[in-house]
């Protein structure tokens, strides 16, 4: 495959994203995708600015914190929001082809900027989303689609995202199985012309290590860069 290229716009609130982002840059790699990281939303702004990529990566908690959970101290460190030249900059890249890929709390963050939430296909609902602690999810596939051809159930560590908002447009690829009824876990999106892929799992490297979900995500990263079918059913671990 041709190598494409990648940016991964990550950090922020309550998950140690500078441990994890190797694991997620070097499984990408295997399946020809080079990323360059932006640690924060002015960084990726800079770079968004300077060079077109086939691929956007969300996999960040940058959002505005404006839930009374949340301390002044905490907004102070955490908090983001997003200038109009991130917009206007996000937006250039959408038009000029960049597929998403977005990840765990990226449906979470930027949701000032309503861009993100229409490509990624889903929102976090303050009222509604939730999840338990970190656990054993149980996952499994609920649709035909190249990205999850041949794919078994599979248990992995992670965070079980709830009540997720979507769009009616998304296709539900897997889902997370439990008492108190199954959760989209994955969902594909057709937006304007672009494709992008939500994984809901991520929590940290136990999640990225996880075989069946590295798969998942490099067949994921092809499907939203316009790799074909065929192509997308080849990529193996």
């Amino acid at each position: 495959m041709q190598n494409k290229s990648s940016l991964i716009i990550t950090g922020g609130w309550a998950h140690d994203f500078a441990a994890s982002v190797p694991y997620l840059v070097e499984n990408l790699c295997e399946v020809n995708i080079d990323s360059e990281i932006a640690w924060d939303v002015d960084q990726s702004t800079s770079l968004m600015q300077q060079k077109n990529y086939d691929l956007i990566i969300g996999y960040a908690c940058w959002f505005q914190m404006k839930d009374s959970r949340y301390s002044s101290e905490q907004r102070a460190q955490w908090s983001r929001t997003t200038s109009d030249e991130w917009k206007n900059a996000l937006l250039s890249q959408k038009k000029n082809g960049a597929g998403l890929l977005a990840l765990h709390t990226a449906i979470i963050s930027f949701e000032d900027a309503p861009t993100w939430a229409e490509w990624a296909g889903g929102s976090w609902n303050w009222d509604e989303s939730h999840h338990p602690q970190p656990g054993d999810v149980e996952i499994s596939v609920v649709a035909a689609h190249p990205i999850v051809d041949g794919i078994e159930p599979f248990v992995v560590h992670d965070e079980r995202y709830m009540d997720v908002a979507r769009s009616p447009e998304a296709i539900v690829l897997t889902e997370s199985t439990g008492v108190d009824g199954n959760q989209a876990s994955m969902w594909v999106h057709n937006h304007d012309g672009s494709r992008s892929v939500y994984s809901a799992l991520g929590h940290d490297q136990l999640s990225l290590t996880h075989p069946s979900h590295q798969l998942l995500l490099r067949r994921a990263a092809h499907w939203a860069v316009g790799s074909s079918d065929e192509q997308i059913r080849g990529i193996t671990l």
